[in-house]
C-alpha cells in the first residue's frame, strides 16, 4: 500500500540523501543504487508543498514503470512510481515526480 502523500517525505530531505545508497524492490527482484539527483520543480501559487523530481540509478537491466519499494538507511521504505527514464552512469535512471 502506498504512503500518504503528507507522509512522504519532502524536497528538502530527499536533497539531504543526493548521492546516497538505496535499493529498488520489485517482487523478488531487488537491485541496488543511489539517489543520483533530486531536483526543484517551478512551484505554482497555493502549492503547499515545494514540487520535485526524484532520480535513483540502479544496477541491471530496467524494470517496466511501476510502483517499487525504495529503502534507504534513514528514509526507511517508501513506495514510489518510478519510469525509467534511460542508461546513466553505469545503470539506469529511473524517475518520481512529486507535485
Amino acid at each position: 500500500m502506498a504512503a500518504p502523500e503528507d507522509s512522504l517525505p519532502d524536497y528538502e530531505t530527499f536533497a539531504r540523501h543526493a548521492g546516497e545508497t538505496v535499493r529498488l524492490i520489485a517482487g523478488d527482484v531487488q537491485r541496488d543504487g543511489r539517489i543520483a539527483e533530486v531536483g526543484a520543480l517551478n512551484r505554482q501559487p497555493g502549492q503547499a508543498r515545494q514540487p520535485f523530481s526524484l532520480v535513483v540509478v540502479a544496477e541491471g537491466e530496467a524494470l517496466p514503470q511501476q510502483t517499487l519499494t525504495l529503502e534507504h538507511e534513514a528514509l526507511g521504505e517508501l513506495q514510489l512510481f518510478l519510469v525509467p527514464v534511460g542508461p546513466r552512469d553505469g545503470g539506469m535512471a529511473y524517475e518520481a515526480v512529486f507535485t
